[in-house]
């Protein structure tokens, strides 16, 4: 467990808070008469309410590592939509899952839950965000509380992504969105702090294999079999290798979407400038470059829309 908790606090030796884009603004709002933060990175060209993504930072980490990592300010500039980065208590978030398995035996007292949904309220009033175009991404810690907002708030975001993280066997009883909800993965099979393959430990929550989840969301949302590709490779040197598994024909158009990153680390993919690698990631595991987490994130964000009858904005297909 402490080479473990080594580890994570290693992810967080990323880039200095000197990247941070000129738009940013840290904000607060109260919960139950406490202060909570997030920071909010506003497009280029703001024009009203648009589309904005929800980015939760990992175990420990901070918005300016977060951003670092995945570039996903360089997205927003071009594509022209708000990026907003929560602050959990104690930098995690309650995740639903057994402390132990968080490696957080003590954190603030809070309801997470309840605080990204009063974010969401506050930036639709705000009219910075649509409130058919909000989705919400997170990295380790944070994509487990994402997978619980997915369960438990289904009605706030359009669509969901993971970036190395899975979800509790609980899940399989537990979790029923009341609509189809459309996920994307992002997951490498020599991850050491989210086995890829699950894990079961006496008197502990156990975790699913990451096929299990997606498999789990493709079950309720509906889905026809899997197909499966192989990503060319751009970057990696063979190193490692990236596999394209897709659920389609789902309820309400919705889809998942696995992005199998063979002999990678607890490492989200990346291309191009922007991406800082942590000092630590011979410990963290290889990273691929064949695609790039931010891009991929977005690419399949854009097509959902709650507004629509479907999910799905007018015109445009999941691909």
């Amino acid at each position: 467990m402490k080479r473990l908790r080594a580890l994570v606090l290693a992810l967080l030796a990323i880039a200095p808070a000197a990247s941070v884009a000129r738009a940013d603004e840290e904000r607060t709002l109260l919960l139950d008469g406490a202060q909570r933060n997030y920071r909010i990175h506003l497009p280029p060209n703001p024009g009203g309410s648009g589309p904005v993504v929800i980015a939760l930072h990992g175990m420990l980490q901070s918005a300016d590592g977060m951003d670092s990592y995945l570039g996903l300010n360089l997205v927003a500039d071009r594509e022209n939509f708000t990026v907003v980065y929560p602050y959990g208590l104690g930098n995690a978030w309650k995740d639903g899952r057994n402390p132990a398995l968080r490696m957080t035996f003590w954190s603030p007292p809070g309801d997470d839950v309840e605080f990204l949904s009063k974010l969401v309220q506050t930036l639709v009033e705000q009219r910075i965000a649509d409130p058919g175009r909000v989705y919400l991404v997170g990295l380790s810690n944070g994509g487990y509380m994402t997978y619980r907002m997915a369960c438990e708030r289904p009605d706030l975001f359009a669509a969901f992504a993971t970036l190395s993280a899975t979800v509790p066997t609980t899940y399989r009883t537990s979790c029923k969105p009341g609509r189809a909800v459309p996920v994307l993965m992002i997951n490498g099979t020599a991850d050491m702090i989210v086995p890829f393959y699950g894990n079961s430990l006496p008197g502990v929550m156990s975790l699913y294999p990451v096929m299990y989840t997606a498999k789990l969301f493709a079950e309720l949302d509906g889905c026809a079999n899997a197909m499966e590709s192989a990503v060319p490779s751009h970057g990696s040197g063979g190193a490692t290798s990236v596999t394209l598994i897709y659920w389609s024909n789902c309820r309400d158009r919705s889809a998942v979407v696995l992005f199998r990153v063979n002999n990678g680390g607890h490492q989200s993919p990346s291309i191009g400038p922007g991406r800082e690698t942590p000092m630590a990631s011979r410990m963290l595991g290889m990273r691929n470059h064949d695609i790039d987490a931010a891009e991929e994130v977005w690419a399949f964000f854009r097509h959902y829309d709650l507004s629509t009858t479907s999910g799905l904005q007018r015109g445009t297909s999941a691909q």
